[in-house]
């Protein structure tokens, strides 16, 4: 795909109400300038839309000097290093503004529920992503509370790298808590991309379009927990309608927030994951073939202490948290992401050692 035209006209045009994302990049790969373009369209004016070339392209360089200050760069699908995977995310967005370094492959997209469960959701989210991201993958998620804000820690925790795909503009970043999670995924090298301009602030329709750019970045996507209606639904469909290998991670049959991924697997609309590595299997990703080292193991403080009690010898949950004195729940969710990573082995009577 190729154009002419500059970044700045291309901007202007998607100013213009009456034309879609498509209708940009159309115009812009067969007309040879805004003017042009801008004549052929007229007639889809209303009667507050019919600006001129000049007022649009006034607009245009005011939002290229709001990102330049920020921080942002834009790209078109006329770039070269506009990711090829968002091609398939119908429509396909005609600018994509992005703070940060976006590597593209390969990617893993992990999406779920904001009312994640911390007994069975967070540690599995952890784990998994933990896993992905120190064998190089890039792991993408939209930086909501619960399973997204697992995923995206979880990968920094790692030293990995991770995207954020936002429904508002790159600098408008909301809540306080997502804020100080992207500028610390900008930090370690990740980065916060959007289709929706700098300065627009995030609306309750632009989060079910945003999906599919998460999706359309993805080599695969994850579904961790979801209710039957949830936004992780509509990104499952996306990701089947783009074609990209869907999984989902099955949980308790009493949980609604397992409903989601239960009804995929039942459907058979999705693969059902039980471990990280089985997905990097999938993938073809060899841990040797990316890294040609072996990364350390790393725990929370909370794993640190559970391990150190394991060690001395099998005990069940409640010795563990008498002998921590950390909460019952904080030492099952640690257990079970230790269990999911090879580290500590269940025995009979519900002991758990450590197993290095």
């Amino acid at each position: 795909m190729h154009t002419s035209w500059p970044l700045l006209d291309i901007v202007a045009l998607s100013y213009v109400r009456s034309c879609s994302a498509a209708q940009v990049v159309l115009y812009a790969a067969t007309h040879s300038d805004l003017e042009s373009a801008l004549d052929e369209v007229h007639d889809l004016f209303d009667s507050n839309d019919a600006r001129s070339a000049s007022t649009l392209r006034a607009q245009a360089a005011a939002l290229l000097e709001q990102c330049a200050r920020c921080g942002t760069r834009i790209l078109t699908p006329f770039d070269v290093d506009f990711p090829s995977g968002l091609r398939t995310a119908l429509p396909m967005p005609a600018l994509l503004f992005v703070r940060g370094t976006l590597r593209t492959a390969p990617c893993i997209g992990v999406v779920g529920t904001r009312r994640s469960t911390d007994g069975y959701g967070r540690p599995v989210t952890e784990s998994f992503v933990r896993t992905w991201a120190e064998v190089g993958v890039t792991i993408v998620s939209g930086l909501a509370t619960g399973i997204d804000t697992f995923a995206h820690t979880a990968t920094l925790d790692a030293g990995g790298h991770t995207i954020a795909v936002v429904a508002c503009g790159v600098d408008r970043v909301t809540p306080s808590s997502a804020l100080w999670l992207a500028e610390r995924i900008l930090d370690h090298g990740g980065a916060v991309v959007s289709e929706y301009r700098c300065g627009l602030k995030a609306m309750p329709g632009y989060f079910p379009v945003r999906n599919r750019v998460i999706t359309a970045l993805s080599d695969a996507v994850v579904v961790v927990e979801s209710t039957e209606k949830g936004g992780s639904m509509i990104s499952a469909e996306f990701a089947r309608k783009q074609g990209r290998p869907l999984y989902a991670v099955p949980g308790p049959v009493t949980s609604t927030r397992s409903a989601g991924p239960n009804a995929l697997l039942r459907t058979g609309h999705a693969i059902c994951l039980q471990t990280a590595e089985q997905l990097l299997d999938d993938l073809g990703l060899r841990r040797q073939a990316m890294l040609p080292f072996a990364p350390p193991v790393t725990y929370t403080p909370v794993e640190l202490d559970v391990m150190r009690v394991c060690a001395i010898g099998p005990r069940t949950a409640d010795a563990i948290a008498t002998a921590t004195g950390l909460a019952h729940g904080d030492v099952l969710a640690a257990l079970l992401g230790l269990e999911f990573r090879g580290l500590v082995r269940r025995l009979p009577g519900q002991h758990y050692e450590a197993t290095t």
